[in-house]
């Protein structure tokens, strides 16, 4: 890790196991605030400095310590544009297919400290997604490497806000349904979604990325295809955040293909 610091050095210094970081990472294990304030303490930020022990942001911290070269490079802080959520579910997939040698590198090649990793809902720019699944796919990661990186979502964000909305589906369409109306318009405001069709066999999501977007990346084809099969991937995975089974997804239609728009077709 950066500065020196070793993953038993960092486990010290929050009195925690080693094998409990990766749950930090990944969202699935919640920080106390004994172990809180042992970071601040370590960190040396006052408690006085945030509103509660609760709301500690795990990345200015990281940032405090690795020191302002190591903070997350200002051209990935673009807002309203992605978040660190979809950034975890990929380096999730990296660290279960790549090893921890190839998840610490590319953490330090793009300059993520490791701890920024857990606040889920930091804003980032869409282009370090699109340059981190480029790096991959020139390392050999195929299409469904891609869609399976998304699938992580749903063993990462099962418990949480995104994944309880779901609870009151009753079919798979209507889990579709909650993800257009309502989860998508909170969580993704990059693109427009809407229902070109649904019945009980399937659903087919028109995507178009809406103008703010692209030019606030200075593009007319935001992402890339690799973050359209990383989507595809997430959205496969929505009926079984209600109970049921993962759909199989086409991505019959994409901007990077030129095509007008994206459109995924679902098969329940």
């Amino acid at each position: 890790m950066a500065a020196g610091l070793s993953r038993g050095d960092l486990a010290e210094v929050m009195d925690v196991r080693q094998s409990e970081l990766d749950g930090f990472r990944r969202g699935t294990r919640a920080i106390t605030d004994s172990e809180a304030r042992n970071v601040l303490d370590f960190f040396q930020v006052p408690e006085s400095a945030i509103d509660s022990i609760d709301s500690v942001d795990l990345g200015v911290v990281s940032r405090r310590f690795q020191g302002d070269q190591l903070a997350i490079p200002e051209r990935y802080l673009l807002k309203n544009s992605s978040r660190m959520r979809v950034l975890n579910d990929i380096m999730r997939w990296v660290h279960a297919n790549l090893g921890e040698d190839a998840f610490f590198w590319i953490l330090q090649q793009f300059q993520i400290p490791f701890f920024a990793l857990a606040a889920q809902d930091t804003e980032i720019s869409l282009n370090l997604v699109k340059e981190l699944c480029t790096l991959l796919r020139q390392s050999g990661a195929r299409d469904r490497d891609f869609v399976n990186m998304g699938m992580e979502a749903l063993e990462i964000h099962r418990g949480m806000e995104v994944g309880t909305m779901f609870a009151s589906a009753r079919s798979s369409g209507e889990a579709i349904e909650v993800l257009v109306a309502q989860v998508l318009k909170r969580f993704d405001t990059n693109c427009a979604y809407s229902l070109s069709s649904l019945d009980s066999l399937g659903a087919t999501i028109r995507i178009e990325p809406r103008s703010e977007t692209q030019d606030s990346l200075g593009s007319r084809t935001p992402g890339s295809q690799e973050c359209c099969l990383t989507r595809d991937g997430r959205i496969r995975i929505v009926p079984a955040f209600a109970g049921f089974a993962a759909a199989f997804a086409v991505h019959s239609m994409c901007i990077h293909r030129g095509d007008p728009h994206c459109e995924s077709k679902l098969f329940f």
